[in-house]
């Protein structure tokens, strides 16, 4: 008699499911998106004590993640865990449409509730063009207190935190900023995707005195040199009720190909 359970696990012991999530993917996934998954609550799927699969949900009670191995029966594991775990809902992106489908058989409400960006390969980046005396460059650990300062300040994020997120990028090599007159005026990303091979997770901040100029735009654009340089394909992402980060995306030359749906169950 099939006997299906879900048990807490750490997300360091499903390195193996995780991977094959990824990979069965049909595009890749944002890696901010990724990362919240990570910091979920994840367990593992075991039929008659082998391991299936795996989901995670995050401290919402949405579900953020759910993968069985191929041929497996996804429906009713789907079921079984909207049963045993404290499952409100579901965000789940187009790029899995197993999610999407099993999701859709028991939603009571759907939103789109993000954007998923990538620029075309084939695509030609247009040349960034910024204010008169301002400078895009990598920033160093010299410029990291300014950098908290502009972020604390433009996204009321917390000081401690975007000291130890910021060095890991500067460590990284993935932390860019333009400076005006010596004083950063936006900062972006260039993150290597940690589930995805040559792929890149862009991302921008303009500050509060300098939106609605294009700086976002020439921002991304320059991000995008900064992929195609280290041979990857560049990715972003934006919420749905966020029309100025579209708007400045598409005109960047990103196109939208894909959403995440927000679930109610």
């Amino acid at each position: 008699m099939r006997k299906i359970t879900f048990t807490r696990v750490s997300v360091d012991t499903l390195a193996n499911l995780k991977r094959d999530y990824y990979a069965a993917l049909t595009a890749p996934s944002d890696g901010m998106w990724s990362t919240f998954a990570s910091q979920a609550d994840h367990f593992l799927l075991v039929d008659n004590d082998e391991a299936k699969g795996f989901c995670c949900v995050n401290s919402d009670q949405k579900l953020l993640q759910f993968y069985v191995e191929p041929n497996y029966d996804a429906r009713t594991a789907f079921g079984q865990a909207l049963e045993d775990l404290p499952i409100s809902g579901a965000f789940a992106a187009t790029i899995d449409p197993l999610a999407i489908a099993l999701a859709l058989d028991h939603q009571t409400s759907l939103k789109v509730h993000a954007l998923m960006y990538q620029f075309p390969k084939t695509a030609e980046v247009k040349n960034p063009v910024f204010p008169d005396g301002a400078d895009f460059q990598q920033l160093s650990q010299s410029h990291l207190d300014d950098a908290v300062a502009f972020a604390h300040e433009t996204l009321g994020a917390s000081p401690a935190w975007l000291s130890s997120y910021f060095s890991g990028l500067i460590s990284r090599q993935e932390l860019y900023g333009v400076l005006l007159k010596g004083s950063l005026i936006a900062t972006g990303e260039c993150r290597r995707n940690e589930n995805h091979p040559a792929v890149s997770d862009v991302g921008m901040v303009i500050g509060k005195n300098h939106r609605g100029k294009g700086l976002a735009t020439n921002v991304l654009r320059s991000l995008v040199k900064t992929s195609h340089r280290r041979g990857d394909l560049a990715i972003c992402s934006t919420e749905a009720d966020n029309p100025a980060a579209q708007k400045a995306i598409s005109r960047a030359g990103f196109v939208c190909y894909h959403r995440i749906i927000e679930f109610g169950f």
